[in-house]
């Protein structure tokens, strides 16, 4: 359980919610007090909150704080302290920014076109669009857990009127190499990564994927990471060790990142993101082997192309 390892989501009540980025121990203090009056109070409106953070000024050059709330109006963004930002992008209206990830995430959004959402299913899709990219980009810099981004890709959505953190998502990351010949061979996975929570407990579960010389696909290597909310450390015997189960790589959203080497040298991506909901994926994982469709295989090869 590295004690570098925190979630930068926090979810308060219902109706309110927010992601930090700067100094912990500030953002434990600001969140911790928030945390018990979002108990006593359900609704909160900008005013309220900007009362609230008022009593904090002597952390807002150390703390950045994005969030979400529901007043008589309905949803509005907050943004606090020194290190968050935003900006009018021109594909996707105003972002809010913060934290080490902030420089690529608005490269990203600058650069790649998402669809429009009209689905709850669409939208989550789009954000796991993009921390696909992100869990890829790591991969290409050699960047761990705890030097890059922080350990872990979290989405926070509306979900029936409340808010939720959008668990049960594995991440593969796939290689492909230019031949010779100019054309392209891509492997199998070789990198699995899942995500899931256990009440406010986030798990993090990664292992390396080897094949075997009878031709099972095994995960190896296999690690997990235990991670805190900012407002309260998690004990170990806190988790249920069915939970822990490294074997278990399945989920609802399978996004699968492809990294293009070309031979001169330079390096592309591209990602999908596969949604099933009764858990029927043509890539599963079944009695520790991974097992891909052909199909699936096919249709990376086919469609996920590196961009020009």
């Amino acid at each position: 359980m590295p004690t570098g390892l925190t979630q930068k989501i926090a979810i308060l009540n219902d109706n309110l919610a927010l992601a930090w980025a700067g100094k912990k121990i500030s953002a434990k203090i600001i969140i911790r007090d928030l945390l018990k009056e979002a108990q006593k109070k359900i609704n909160w409106k900008r005013n309220d909150l900007s009362d609230f953070f008022s009593n904090y000024e002597e952390h807002g050059n150390e703390v950045g704080i994005i969030g979400l709330s529901n007043d008589e109006k309905g949803l509005f963004y907050f943004g606090w302290g020194a290190h968050q930002s935003k900006y009018d992008s021109k594909k996707y209206g105003l972002v809010r920014l913060s934290g080490s990830g902030a420089k690529n995430l608005k490269s990203y959004l600058d650069n790649f076109d998402l669809p429009q959402a009209s689905s709850f299913e669409a939208a989550i899709g789009n954000a796991l669009a993009i921390t696909t990219h992100m869990v890829g980009f790591e991969k290409t810099t050699s960047s761990n857990l705890l030097l890059y981004y922080g350990g872990g890709f979290e989405i926070l959505s509306l979900v029936e009127y409340k808010f939720k953190k959008i668990g049960d998502v594995t991440y593969l990351i796939w290689l492909s190499r230019q031949t010779s010949d100019l054309s392209w061979e891509i492997s199998l996975p070789v990198t699995c990564i899942k995500y899931l929570y256990e009440n406010d407990i986030l798990l993090i579960k990664k292992a390396d994927i080897k094949t075997q010389p009878n031709g099972s696909i095994i995960p190896i290597n296999k690690t997990i990471y235990i991670v805190s909310p900012i407002y309260r450390n998690v004990k170990a015997d806190e988790i249920p060790e069915k939970t822990v189960n490294l074997s278990s790589f399945n989920s609802t959203f399978i996004c699968s990142f492809v990294i293009f080497y070309y031979l001169n040298g330079s390096i592309m991506m591209n990602s999908r993101v596969d949604y099933n909901r009764v858990g029927t994926h043509l890539v599963r994982f079944e009695d520790d082997v991974l097992n891909i469709d052909n199909n699936f295989i096919k249709s990376i090869a086919e469609n996920v192309r590196p961009q020009t």
